[in-house]
């Protein structure tokens, strides 16, 4: 008589006549591999892999003005939509972050929390988010390349 009984990250199969007890085991983790580069003092800081939020930051000394400038974000080789900034200023060394409809928390400012209109900005393995500004030009870019390596052995 045999039994195959499931367990947090085991399976053993248990034999009753004999000695015989096979035991496979596993491990996995998930690896996130991020990278960004900007044209220029705006930069993405952020682009959440769960598609909550991007947020933009400006590194230089002036203030930039981001109107018309769109953020893009393409999903496994899926264009995902883009915001575009209405009439927008960031001062230097500040940051704004761009929340998923519904995700922006409770009490946030509005001139620092904006709202986008799509529930999220995309999820997948394969993220890449772009700042492109009013001459169609990409002057920032956050690349998110996610894989799951799993590692099974017998006993």
């Amino acid at each position: 008589m045999s039994r195959l009984r499931t367990f947090v990250g085991e399976t053993r199969m248990e034999t009753f006549k004999g000695d015989m007890l096979a035991r496979t085991t596993y491990q996995q983790r998930t690896i996130d591999v991020k990278n960004r580069s900007a044209k220029g003092p705006i930069a993405i800081a952020e682009s959440s892999s769960d598609g909550k939020v991007v947020v933009l930051e400006n590194t230089g000394k002036k203030d930039e003005d981001l109107s018309g400038w769109r953020i893009r974000r393409n999903v496994d080789g899926s264009d995902k939509g883009e915001f575009t900034f209405e009439s927008f200023v960031l001062a230097p060394t500040s940051k704004i972050r761009v929340w998923a409809r519904g995700s922006r928390p409770p009490g946030s400012s509005p001139t620092t929390d904006l709202e986008y209109h799509e529930p999220s900005w995309g999820l997948g393995s394969s993220i890449v988010t772009k700042l492109v500004n009013v001459r169609g030009e990409d002057r920032a870019t956050h690349t998110q390349k996610t894989h799951t390596e799993n590692n099974i052995g017998l006993s």
